[in-house]
């Protein structure tokens, strides 16, 4: 917690005029503004705490591996696993 306080004092000492994003909730007012990047559940489900899967009609959900793993096949690109593609 205390990395993530002084980190955000040194970027804001250091960028006093810049906008700083987060992908987590913030309130209104507060130093970062939160932004959903993909739809989900809740505003706390996140592209790094979850599984993408790409719907059959184009859109994209959030939500937890397994649950990823029963709706889709796991998609790879470049040899790496990238997504989860509805079947």
């Amino acid at each position: 917690m205390r990395r993530r306080w002084a980190w955000g004092a040194l970027i804001a000492q250091h960028h006093p005029r810049a906008v700083r994003l987060s992908i987590h909730l913030r309130p209104v007012g507060a130093a970062k503004f939160g932004i959903r990047l993909l739809d989900a559940p809740d505003a706390w489900t996140t592209p790094w705490h979850s599984a993408g899967l790409r719907r059959t009609d184009g859109t994209w959900a959030l939500m937890p591996r397994d649950r990823a793993d029963r709706l889709g096949r796991l998609v790879y690109r470049d040899d790496r696993p990238s997504h989860f593609g509805q079947r």
